[in-house]
């Protein structure tokens, strides 16, 4: 009876060999991980299935990480086939909207180059100008990948029209993004912008001169609303 026990356990062990080493970490994968940083890696799971997330901790049974939507969870340590760094410009959002940072009606994209810094460009339409464009950067103010994520900006580009014609300038703005309760991966955003064109203002001194009866006046301040996808 003594014999067939410790048969059967020799011969279970010899086909499961996880559960002989389930407590040892294959510290190869960890070598290069900088634990608790900003930086993100790409997690290969021996199933497949692959996460995008910063590494918090780590011990012989399980890895805590973070995504980029802010989401905390734990994954089997043995669990883990591979671990690469993500490199810099592998997160960022696309978005559909109205406003400067849309080119009047239309999309923008934001690329992630640092921490807190997103370079940013849309293109769109206001009907009566057929091709409308800005370009610069975003700061985010807050940790990125959170729920609400408050920012300054700064444009480049066509942001005023005068008697159907556009004209180009700096816009310099303040707003935030809110990720969506549904799922993270969807944002509304939101920004005011203060305006400047000289170039325009410049072509109303010239109109004035010329007896063109039109108001030296004009609004400095804009908005821009949108619905982003996150990845």
């Amino acid at each position: 009876m003594k014999l067939i026990t410790f048969c059967s356990i020799i011969s279970f062990l010899s086909i499961s060999p996880n559960l002989v080493c389930q407590d040892k970490i294959n510290d190869n994968i960890f070598e290069n991980v900088e634990l608790g940083s900003h930086k993100f890696y790409s997690l290969l799971m021996n199933d497949g299935s692959k996460y995008h997330a910063r590494i918090i901790s780590v011990d012989d049974k399980m890895t805590l990480i973070n995504t980029p939507r802010d989401e905390s969870f734990f994954v089997i340590t043995n669990d883990i086939n591979r671990i690469k760094k993500k490199p810099f410009y592998s997160f960022g959002s696309i978005g559909f909207g109205i406003g400067i940072s849309y080119g009047g009606l239309g999309a923008n994209m934001d690329i992630h180059i640092i921490k807190g810094l997103h370079i940013t460009g849309g293109i769109g339409t206001l009907f009566s100008v057929p091709l409308m464009y800005n370009v610069g950067c975003k700061y985010w103010l807050r940790s990125e990948g959170r729920r609400w994520q408050p920012r300054v900006s700064i444009y480049y580009g066509k942001n005023r029209i005068l008697n159907s014609e556009a004209y180009s300038g700096f816009s310099i703005g303040i707003g935030q993004q809110w990720a969506l309760a549904i799922t993270k991966a969807w944002a509304f955003d939101f920004d005011l912008y203060y305006v400047f064109n000289q170039k325009m203002q410049n072509r109303i001194d010239e109109l004035i001169n010329d007896g063109s009866n039109i108001d030296s006046e004009w609004n400095h301040f804009d908005a821009s609303i949108g619905l982003r996808y996150c990845f």
